[in-house]
């Protein structure tokens, strides 16, 4: 996922309140929400990568840091670190009351205190809100506390972090959730309690908003030596790039190429030690995220993260009452049932075959025909493309970066 987003900062805000105990009733459902949102927040915590650093914060009456190895900062996103964060989040203790300014004041402490000892991705920032009710302690007025939030969300050179927040049931303070959002170009999601099984897709949206407003080409990231889950007898490193199509405005995201190289070979040509220090220095390039057009980020308000798939429905709600924009023109859904298209695609374009040679444009487009829609040209190139700039960056990697023993 890093590939999208560049390296960043992570902060999860997770209301532990009492009412996070409920247990919605549909489809026999057995879990609580806040077993349903810790395993979102496992989800989020494990897409992450040794160039993040991450914290998570609890909040009920008081807000605190849910901490691993004694330490009050943000934490570099290595394996075991996650699933030292991992094992914290499943042992949480439920409170009394709701108390969302606590939650906020907490994640920009920690901000602040991580900056100081340079903890810290020098990248993007993100705070992800959790919240089932509405507060109950500290600031309650909706005006008020989302204009104290913006505050703290400001230094001098401007906007900290973009916040996302969710809203889970019927019970959730939507007005103030969706400013907070609003305030920080950020995005507000409601999940109903028939719906919180999507909770941890749409927790997932904020990929997609790095990906969907990032400027400039695709580059290579490269992940810390692992080991391959297929039977490697060593460790390998991946180089990844990210592809878009960028025939569509803004460009869309289609998917992740990347290569594995063996550590062991390589450390026969170089030193290990220098290996990783190229690794970690090819990895800190940011991209830039900009919104050049109202309707780019309106339309990711308007996009619902489903079961793996992703369509758009017109929702004015989740407008934010800040734009002038009231309405933006959706991709055309025509293509397939229940808004699940690959914009421009009809059904009379798709082919009669089997399910089993349906690629990935293919089952996202034309799932419910059982037909596969045509793969778009512009698609395969861009593949074909960043395949070749990887292989090239693989190159440069092992012939020039690297001094040879």
């Amino acid at each position: 996922m890093s590939t999208t987003t560049g390296p960043k900062d992570v902060i999860i805000i997770l209301d532990t309140s009492e009412s996070m105990s409920f247990v919605p009733k549909y489809n026999g459902n057995t879990k609580s929400l806040i077993t349903i949102a810790q395993e979102a927040v496992y989800n989020v915590l494990r897409t992450l990568n040794s160039v993040d650093y991450v914290a998570v914060v609890g909040f009920s009456t008081e807000a605190s840091q849910i901490t691993i190895q004694s330490k009050y900062t943000l934490v570099q996103a290595t394996r075991d670190n996650i699933e030292e964060l991992v094992t914290a989040v499943g042992e949480v203790d439920l409170g009394m009351h709701t108390n969302f300014e606590a939650g906020f004041r907490m994640a920009f402490d920690i901000f602040e205190r991580s900056a100081r000892v340079a903890r810290t991705a020098s990248c993007h920032k993100t705070i992800l809100f959790l919240t089932d009710g509405e507060p109950t302690r500290g600031e309650q007025n909706a005006v008020k506390l989302s204009n104290m939030v913006q505050q703290m969300n400001t230094d001098s050179k401007g906007q900290i972090a973009t916040i996302f927040t969710y809203s889970i049931g019927p019970y959730a303070k939507r007005d103030i959730t969706k400013q907070i959002a609003c305030n920080a170009d950020g995005l507000w999601t409601h999940i109903e309690v028939s719906e919180t099984e999507r909770l941890q897709d749409q927790l997932s949206q904020y990929y997609d908003y790095y990906s969907t407003l990032r400027k400039g080409d695709s580059y290579v990231m490269w992940s810390a030596p692992y080991m391959d889950s297929f039977g490697a007898v060593d460790e390998v490193t991946t180089g990844a790039m990210s592809v878009y199509d960028n025939s569509t405005a803004p460009p869309t995201f289609i998917g992740v190429v990347g290569v594995d190289l063996s550590i062991n070979n390589l450390t026969q040509r170089f030193a290990r030690d220098d290996i990783l220090r190229e690794l970690e220095s090819k990895n800190r390039y940011c991209p830039a995220i900009q919104v050049s057009d109202e309707c780019e980020i309106e339309l990711l308000r308007q996009k619902v993260h489903s079961q793996g798939m992703i369509s758009y429905r017109r929702n004015y709600d989740r407008i934010c009452q800040n734009t002038s924009v009231l309405t933006c023109p959706l991709p055309n859904m025509a293509a397939c049932p229940e808004n699940m298209g690959y914009p421009g695609l009809y059904e009379s374009q798709c082919e009669d075959d089997s399910t089993e040679d349906q690629d990935f444009v293919e089952n996202s487009c034309c799932s419910s025909y059982n037909k596969p829609c045509p793969v778009s040209s512009a698609i395969s190139w861009n593949l074909s493309t960043s395949a070749l700039l990887l292989i090239t960056s693989l190159s440069v990697f092992l012939q020039i970066h690297v001094p040879k023993r």
